[in-house]
């Protein structure tokens, strides 16, 4: 099971796993990238963790975004903008009135 999914990641599925959209082949080519699909930081595959007993035999993923590449679905997050940068940036010092001492 292990090695079959290895496979899978070395031929981006079987079938096919969906293409990359045009704006993330774009996004690779630009930064030099030419990694595979879900294998630009090799993290996904990598956390490939086997496990077999007398009667079971389970192939796992232990990284959090896992499942919604997976079974697919929208990730739902706040937009980020540099206000909200600021917002944290405050709200951290407040919670911490001692941090820009300690950075002196």
């Amino acid at each position: 099971m292990h090695d079959s999914v290895e496979e899978n990641f070395r031929v981006e599925g079987r079938p096919a796993w969906t293409p990359l959209a045009p704006s993330t082949l774009r996004k690779r080519r630009q930064s030099g990238s030419n990694a595979k699909i879900l294998q630009r930081t090799g993290r996904l595959a990598a956390s490939i963790t086997p496990d077999s007993g007398r009667d079971y035999a389970v192939v796992g993923i232990n990284v959090v975004y896992a499942p919604i590449q997976h079974f697919g679905g929208t990730i739902q997050r706040a937009a980020f903008s540099p206000e909200s940068v600021v917002i944290l940036a405050i709200a951290h010092v407040r919670r911490r009135p001692d941090y820009w001492k300690r950075r002196r």
